[in-house]
């Protein structure tokens, strides 16, 4: 009989390692399993904040050279404008001096 119970309590202490062992492997997975997320979350962010900043360049220098052309547009457009106003100036101030004096 007391060989029965002391294969009993063997037994108990046997499974009982087994379901420690099991617990503590099961938390070893868990960890592993964070740590991995952690990774693959890093490694994400990283390549969407690289991505970002392509497309951050990418439609930086498409408004440069948006400004540029506006720029040059306006360059431009004030040239006529001094063009029109240098050969129609004696023309325009005899206009204007003869409304002043009538």
């Amino acid at each position: 009989m007391t060989s029965s119970i002391e294969k009993i309590i063997e037994l108990d202490k046997q499974a009982r390692q087994k379901v420690s062992d099991a617990n503590r492997r099961a938390r070893e997975i868990i960890e592993e399993a964070e740590a991995e997320k952690s990774k693959m979350g890093s490694n994400y962010s990283a390549r969407v904040e690289n991505r970002l900043e392509i497309v951050k360049d990418s439609f930086g220098k498409m408004a440069d050279d948006e400004i540029a052309k506006i720029e040059a547009d306006k360059a431009s457009a004030i040239a006529r404008l001094d063009e029109i106003m240098n050969s129609h100036r004696a023309e325009w101030e005899k206009e204007i001096l003869a409304a002043i004096i009538g």
